[in-house]
């Protein structure tokens, strides 16, 4: 069955990219596709080409491409605030200096962007390597797709669930397979957000969780919140206990890819 509009999105995590295939209108998938990626990063662009063109296109010929970033691709630190930057170009150099001294690595071809913040309050900065971007705009541009937008795992995640998100104070935590992300908001603020290597456990642990959380909150100097939101890839969590677990379950960090079944 063809289709006339698909909207595409792709999720690169570090180890492999996934593809889903969404028709316009349709809350199922007609597409899934699954790339894993080499190490090194070399192959990038002939592997994501492989994995767009495989995917089906609409009759009109104006199907739109979405790219979510996850870890290790994304970066993330947060800028405290400085009275002496006064222009986008101060902060993304503070920000560079900051990413630098955080990884240790040459920073001179990564991509920066910084969120908007009110005078006074820090700022959320995030940077992906330059090489990557311009992967992805190439990919979409060979593939004849309109590029939809760039956004990381982190960003997309609390978009998508902002209205479930309610607490003044809390801990987030978003679950991938190698990697988990870990923020902690206060004062209608983050306060930390942080990336690091993680192996999911096959069941749900929440003794495991509460221990990732501590050291994460240990390492950036945060009070442990009241209140957590969990996100995973890896597990449901639709039966949690808040009460006894004290997790609020959202859901998939990306819910298009969380449908197994593909209609074609």
């Amino acid at each position: 069955m063809s289709h006339l509009l698909i909207r595409h999105t792709v999720w690169l995590n570090g180890h492999e990219c996934q593809m889903v295939s969404y028709p316009l209108g349709q809350r199922q998938p007609c597409w899934h596709g699954v790339q894993t990626l080499d190490r090194e990063g070399t192959m990038l662009l002939t592997q994501l080409q492989d994995l767009v063109n495989g995917a089906p296109r609409g009759k009109f010929g104006q199907d739109s491409l979405q790219f979510v970033l996850g870890a290790p691709l994304v970066r993330h630190t947060l800028l405290p605030w400085q009275d002496s930057l006064n222009t986008d170009k101060d902060w993304r150099n503070y920000a560079g200096a900051l990413f630098a001294q955080q990884y240790g690595s040459d920073i001179s071809q990564w991509r920066i962007q910084i969120a908007e913040e009110g005078y006074g309050h820090p700022r959320l900065a995030v940077a992906i390597d330059e090489l990557v971007y311009q992967t992805m705009l190439d990919t979409a541009r060979n593939g004849k797709l309109r590029l939809n937008g760039v956004e990381p795992l982190l960003a997309h995640t609390v978009n998508h669930y902002f209205r479930q998100i309610r607490g003044a104070e809390f801990a987030l935590l978003i679950l991938g397979k190698h990697y988990a992300h870990v923020g902690f908001w206060r004062d209608r603020q983050w306060q930390s957000v942080i990336c690091q290597p993680f192996i999911h456990p096959e069941a749900y642990d929440p003794e495991q969780l509460y221990a990732l959380l501590r050291d994460t909150a240990i390492l950036t100097g945060q009070a442990m919140p009241a209140e957590i939101y969990l996100s995973s890839a890896e597990l449901d969590g639709s039966h949690l206990d808040v009460h006894s677990d004290r997790i609020i379950w959202l859901g998939h960090p990306l819910p298009a890819f969380a449908s197994s079944q593909v209609k074609p």
